[in-house]
């Protein structure tokens, strides 16, 4: 799809979607997928957005709550546009259908979602998985195949071992039209999966915090996702009740060929395997020993007092999880004592060194300010 938007950032541009494997969706009657990739880029520029095809009146509607909300979170960056098309659809009746799609990435938050959604329960209704998406362009680029091959063969792992299908959707959208990516992954991932809605009614993401430690704001958060919803295909998250550790203890409990599988790593030296030595795959392997589990061999060997101690955390909420890791390992009493004492000893180390970290982020936020470029978030 090409843009029109001569003399802008945008002018010339465009991007693509292509989707193979065992769900393909038929052809979308309504083109809700482009203004969703869209939003930010149209937000961003100050642009008023025209579509060339049929929208959904509920998703414009919603679509005018969710830039309030941008706008607000950061007015430095983000301005409220109008949106148009050349057909406004009236809203139907939600359908009825349980049928979804879920974004599957293959870490902890979207394994988690898919093993809750294959979990019976008698109070929640849970979704019936049309298939899982596998986006192709985003964490991993387009340009490393060899990467996307590794991580889809971890992806295949996991969902043959539930049953359920896997399908890859892949897009330029992040390359070609992305500038702040922390907050527009959550809109992109919608648009990826409103192309489903032939299919499904849901479209379903893993929450990236839980109640305890919201985050926003954040590209995926319980505030603006549902704005992301038509009155034919509804955005929804889940899992936002279980902390990060609650989330490793439930994959490892009903599915461990989904914990084997685990992808957590998105340091561009292991595009599509985890390199088993930065923060994410550290704190992912301290999760499995707090709870006195195996660490899966996708992730590398467990954790020493070193590797602990050699974590650097540059943004003070990601604390919030070593806090949790560290409860968990009270209460388990399963992980080694000086494994304990080092996380305690590396969460005061980085509290004491994020003061100087800020520094540094206040420098280049000076350098950002006096060319007009977005401020780096706290």
């Amino acid at each position: 799809m090409e843009l029109a938007a001569p003399g802008t950032e945008l002018d010339g541009a465009g991007f693509f979607i292509e989707v193979e494997g065992d769900r393909v969706p038929p052809p979308v009657d309504r083109h809700d997928f482009v203004v969703l990739a869209l939003i930010f880029a149209a937000m961003r520029c100050g642009l008023d957005l025209h579509v060339e095809g049929r929208l959904s009146a509920a998703l414009l509607a919603n679509l005018e709550e969710f830039q309030r909300a941008w706008a607000a979170w950061y007015p430095q960056r983000y301005r409220r546009v109008r949106i148009s098309c050349d057909e406004e659809l009236v809203s139907v009746a939600p359908p009825a259908t349980r049928r979804a799609v879920l974004a599957y990435s293959g870490g902890v938050d979207s394994s988690c979602t898919l093993v809750e959604e294959l979990t019976p329960s008698d109070r929640r209704d849970r979704h019936e998985l049309v298939s899982a998406v596998l986006i192709h362009g985003f964490d991993v680029p387009l340009a490393e195949p060899e990467g996307f091959a590794a991580t889809l063969a971890a992806a295949r792992s996991a969902t043959a071992a539930v049953g359920v299908p896997l399908t890859v959707v892949r897009t330029d959208m992040r390359e070609n039209l992305s500038r702040e990516w922390g907050d527009e992954f959550g809109a992109v991932v919608a648009a990826s999966l409103s192309v489903f809605s032939p299919l499904a009614a849901a479209g379903i993401l893993g929450s990236d915090g839980d109640y305890t430690e919201l985050l926003i704001p954040w590209g995926s958060n319980l505030v603006t996702n549902p704005m992301l919803s038509s009155d034919v295909f509804r955005i929804e998250t889940v899992c936002s009740a279980l902390s990060r550790t609650e989330r490793v203890r439930r994959i490892a409990a009903a599915h461990p060929a989904v914990a084997g599988s685990l992808r957590v790593c998105w340091g561009d030296k292991t595009p599509g395997r985890n390199c088993g030595h930065c923060e994410k795959c550290t704190r992912t392997k301290l999760s499995f020993v707090a709870l006195g589990l195996p660490v899966p061999a996708s992730l590398g060997a467990a954790p020493g007092f070193a590797d602990i101690m050699a974590v650097k955390v540059v943004r003070r909420r990601r604390l919030h999880y070593y806090d949790e890791i560290g409860m968990a390992a009270a209460r388990a009493h399963k992980a080694p004592l000086h494994l304990r004492l080092a996380v305690r000893l590396m969460i005061w180390k980085n509290l004491l060194l994020l003061p100087f970290r800020g520094l540094r982020r206040v420098r280049r936020n000076i350098g950002r300010r006096l060319t007009g470029r977005p401020l780096l978030p706290r």
